[in-house]
């Protein structure tokens, strides 16, 4: 379940000896919201996937800067970058309104992965196109948009059994174990990771293609997004030539795997 938490978190990245005058002119702040394990914060420190990303980049952008995790609801998250109060938004969507106040790094930060979560030994099997799907209750989340592909088209014609709402993981998880739902869609990492501090991995099993692959449902690319007001687009190439980099060297996937839990 997402809590919002209101803190700020210092990570202090210092790899060359800079001025003080250059150090104290270089202080950027990240906004999020809590979503691990993407971001979180334990015992006061900002962790996660898209944070040790983040920090990777800063490492390596020279001159050197300095970079602050502030944790907030999303919709404030947003408000804080769009008016300049903080200067990075990550893992964030792209979308035309966002592209009038802000600027994308170009180059994909999280690639999140959906999928159906089942019952463990229903061995329900489906193809990309969803065929036979009129004979099962699915579970989705309030508010989420999913796309234009073949899961949002079958949302629209109304052709799955009965759809329920949730608010959260927990809540996907609580209805499908009590048999309210055949399976639920969900973003494959955070849920993993939901259902391994809960104990409950030995529940749930993910819906499968009939050729025994893991049926991805859809993909949503995620960015890091600047505030035109505070960052120029000249440091927004140097972070995207950056992160293209870590992609090309390797770094990028090391990090990725160290939050992969094996199915």
């Amino acid at each position: 379940m997402k809590k919002y938490c209101y803190f700020l978190v210092i990570i202090g990245i210092f790899l060359n000896n800079t001025s003080k005058t250059q150090a104290e002119s270089t202080h950027l702040t990240a906004a999020t919201l809590h979503y691990p394990p993407y971001e979180y914060s334990e015992d006061g420190t900002a962790k996660g996937l898209a944070i040790d990303i983040i920090k990777e980049i800063f490492k390596r952008i020279k001159p050197t800067k300095k970079v602050s995790f502030i944790f907030y609801p999303w919709a404030r998250a947003v408000s804080q970058v769009k008016t300049g109060q903080n200067d990075i938004l990550f893992n964030a969507g792209k979308n035309n309104a966002r592209q009038k106040w802000g600027v994308y790094a170009n180059s994909i930060l999280i690639l999140q992965k959906y999928a159906f979560f089942a019952r463990k030994g229903a061995n329900i099997r489906l193809t990309q196109e969803l065929n036979g799907i009129h004979n099962y209750s699915v579970g989705i989340r309030r508010g989420y948009l999913y796309g234009s592909g073949s899961f949002r088209k079958a949302l629209d014609d109304a052709q799955f059994k009965t759809v329920y709402e949730t608010d959260s993981v927990e809540q996907s998880v609580q209805m499908l174990l009590a048999g309210r739902t055949d399976f639920f869609i969900a973003d494959i990492i955070p849920t993993q990771y939901y259902l391994k501090i809960q104990g409950l991995s030995d529940k749930l099993e993910m819906v499968y293609t009939p050729d025994h692959k893991t049926l991805i449902i859809l993909e949503w690319p995620t960015y890091l997004l600047f505030s035109k007001k505070t960052i120029s687009s000249s440091f927004v190439s140097k972070v995207e030539a950056i992160l293209n980099h870590m992609k090309q060297d390797g770094t990028y996937d090391r990090i990725y795997q160290n939050y992969l839990i094996p199915e």
